[in-house]
């Protein structure tokens, strides 16, 4: 099952929580897929910052 987290959630105003909620979602379920609106910009923003982040490293 591909879970698909979505939601306008705190951490994603905050890289660090939103690098967390990666590595746990990772951890339980192999794989983080995040959905997004652009009409939260800054939490889209966070979003992908992080994506970047953990595809660069």
């Amino acid at each position: 099952m591909i879970l698909f987290i979505a939601g306008n959630f705190p951490q994603m105003a905050d890289p660090e929580l939103e690098e967390e909620c990666h590595d746990f979602v990772v951890d339980q379920l192999g794989e983080y897929n995040r959905l997004v609106s652009f009409f939260y910009k800054k939490g889209t923003e966070t979003v992908m910052m992080v994506k970047e982040k953990i595809e660069n490293n």
